[in-house]
């Protein structure tokens, strides 16, 4: 988009430039896609691994009560207690990753957002001083740059919840 964009601004070729957003919204569309099927078949994996994995406890908890002689029924009840400790420790690492990853993302997000803005202020000041095309480009700029920055949003909000549903489907850290 961004390079059909400069080609009509140094060309003046008009529709190039129409061409070239049509892309970014095509793009921003296929990125909006792609984040929804994706989320979908988690949360259905999610769906299916929970319901199966309590199946699992239920089943371990009633043979170990059932089958070991004498102290099964206080085992039973301590592999609940330690499945409940395991959760909380569970949660406070998943606020820690959660954390962990806006920390991440947070810094390239403020310079992706702050360059995008510094483009598209450039762009307005240059308008009534300059060239049009110059202004175009520089708006074009700041198009692509605030797009690649709803990438990696998106992509770290692909991650986080990733990230949870693993945390919380896992049989072996959720107790």
């Amino acid at each position: 988009g961004f390079a059909l964009s400069i080609s009509e601004s140094i060309t003046g070729m008009s529709g190039l430039k129409y061409f070239g957003e049509l892309i970014l919204k095509i793009t921003r569309w296929v990125l909006v896609f792609i984040v929804v099927v994706f989320l979908s078949l988690l949360s259905a994996q999610s769906i299916a691994g929970s319901g199966a994995d309590s199946i699992a406890v239920k089943t371990t908890k009633f043979a170990v009560s059932n089958f070991i002689p004498v102290v099964g029924g206080a085992i039973s009840d301590g592999v609940e207690t330690l499945g409940m400790s395991v959760k909380t420790i569970k949660n406070a690492a998943g606020i820690s990753g959660v954390a962990g990853i806006i920390y991440i993302c947070f810094i390239p997000l403020l310079k992706i957002y702050g360059a995008s803005l510094v483009f598209h202020i450039m762009a307005a000041l240059s308008y009534p001083v300059s060239d049009k095309r110059f202004g175009d480009i520089l708006s074009g700029a700041g198009s692509v740059i605030s797009l690649m920055g709803g990438v990696i949003l998106a992509m770290a909000f692909i991650f986080i919840v990733t990230a949870a549903v693993i945390i919380g489907t896992n049989p072996a850290i959720s107790g």
